[in-house]
């Protein structure tokens, strides 16, 4: 059977799939489904980590400027 979904295989620790196991079945989900929303949240976090470093340097440079989020977004 072909799949549209490319695969990853990963190997964890023993805790790590028990956590997963327990999530898949509090969550009527495979194993797979769960490790892999997980995994999307890991990835988000990494993500949202490095921007928010580049953000800091950026504020560092003389040129930089505060503006709140009420003038932004408001």
């Amino acid at each position: 059977m072909t799949t549209t979904n490319p695969r990853i295989h990963i190997t964890t620790d023993n805790v790590t799939r028990t956590l997963l196991q327990k999530l898949a079945k509090r969550d009527d989900t495979s194993l797979a489904s769960k490790a892999e929303e997980y995994l999307r949240i890991g990835l988000a976090l990494a993500e949202d980590m490095e921007l928010s470093a580049i953000a800091a340097e950026r504020m560092k440079t003389p040129r930089s400027k505060y503006i709140s989020h009420d003038a932004v977004w408001g």
